[in-house]
């Protein structure tokens, strides 16, 4: 199988997986707020599914190095499918089960994610995988475009067997396709003869003593995805349903204009790398301050079109600086070591993210959304500064075959 056929497989069962997840995340979470009322409880819902990679640790980490990532997407997906059936059928007299539901789908969900990152690892060569980063995760941008596709089509009608009816059918898609990867175990040495000597340890704490341009990434990119990502979790429903007191209709328009953001800084971070060049410590700095200053700008609720457009460009630089951060991880990591590094990346930034979801979304109950934006951005400008005197500039490792 050459690397565009198994480029488009991964693709497809990213696509289809992940749309199934989102879809049920973003709807589970308005049907808890518009059965309550609570930002608290459906920022609950965008929480749980992360509350799996911190407390199945070890489980995960161990599921994911196993062998290959084939039956790992089959049965996830298959464990996604029966969950959806119960889950949907009990929504409409167990409002609360969304919670327990999230979760579920969740575990199944963290499976692939982490797999994903180790498929990417074992599949394409190290001098590719900056491409295949941005391009294989493509897929996650216009799932997330999907799910507000969908709550926009049926304006306010969307019930739970309609939900129920797409989610299934996206994950038997999913499912399929992940029977047609390869069933080889054996990890594919990417690796050239220049690459450092990394160790294939159980201690994390040794393998980022032993490479510490990984260590720089991967505690910069936990930092980051916990603000970041954690502000997108408060906004994604709270901003159009609480801050503007818009219709689920608005949230499937904000859900678009998110993915559409993050596809297009996925299409501009790969074509930037295909000139050879990649974002620096100044660059990655300056975009983050400006991605910092337009969610501070979405979130002052002064008109619908003003969020909505500054929505757009703070979606489009966080994830730009996302797929950065990404890239560098996975490019100064070992085959070997990836599910390890992965695992422990998805949990402790999951970790961080269920932190600043839980305390942003108290906050933006009681003082608005915009106060949760500035608080969250004068956290990330402080660490930015602090971090720019303890550490020195990183380059990318770029593997030689």
């Amino acid at each position: 199988m050459n690397a565009r056929q198994l480029s488009f497989k991964l693709w497809v069962i990213n696509l289809a997986s992940i749309a199934g997840c989102t879809v049920s995340y973003v709807y589970l979470s308005y049907y808890l707020y518009t059965a309550t009322g609570n930002v608290l409880l459906a920022d609950a819902v965008l929480i749980a599914p992360m509350l799996v990679p911190v407390l199945l640790y070890a489980a995960i980490k161990k599921v994911a190095a196993s062998g290959s990532p084939r039956p790992i997407f089959a049965l996830a997906n298959v464990g996604c499918l029966f969950s959806s059936l119960a889950i949907y059928t009990l929504l409409p007299s167990v409002p609360m089960i969304a919670l327990g539901g999230a979760l579920v789908i969740g575990f199944f969900d963290a499976l692939q994610r982490v797999s994903r990152v180790v498929a990417i690892k074992r599949f394409f060569s190290g001098e590719d995988v900056k491409f295949a980063v941005p391009m294989t995760l493509t897929a996650q941008f216009i799932a997330g475009g999907l799910a507000g596709v969908l709550l926009v089509y049926f304006r306010g009608e969307t019930t739970p067997m309609i939900i129920l009816s797409t989610v299934a059918t996206l994950f038997v898609l999913a499912g399929l396709v992940s029977l047609l990867l390869p069933r080889s175990k054996t990890i594919e040495k990417t690796e050239g003869p220049n690459a450092p000597k990394l160790l294939k340890s159980d201690s994390l704490a040794r393998l980022l003593k032993s490479n510490p341009i990984l260590k720089q990434y991967l505690m910069g990119s936990i930092v980051f995805v916990s603000i970041f990502q954690g502000f997108f979790n408060i906004s994604r429903v709270a901003l159009p349903a609480h801050q503007l007191g818009l219709t689920d209709e608005y949230v499937g328009y904000l859900q678009i204009i998110s993915s559409f953001a993050a596809l297009a800084a996925a299409l501009a971070f790969y074509f930037y790398n295909k000139t050879g060049r990649t974002l620096g410590a100044k660059a990655v700095r300056m975009v983050s301050v400006l991605s910092l200053g337009a969610l501070c700008a979405a979130s002052t609720g002064t008109g619908l079109a003003s969020s909505f457009i500054a929505y757009f460009a703070y979606m489009f630089m966080w994830e730009v600086l996302f797929f950065n951060y990404e890239a560098n991880v996975v490019s100064a990591c070992s085959s070997e070591d990836m599910a390890h590094v992965a695992t422990y990346q998805y949990a402790a930034s999951y970790f961080g993210i269920i932190t600043v979801t839980l305390l942003g979304g108290l906050v933006t109950q009681y003082l608005g959304l915009l106060s949760t934006a500035c608080i969250l951005s004068a956290g990330y400008l402080l660490y930015m500064i602090g971090n720019s005197f303890s550490s020195r500039p990183a380059t990318v490792i770029q593997y030689s075959e």
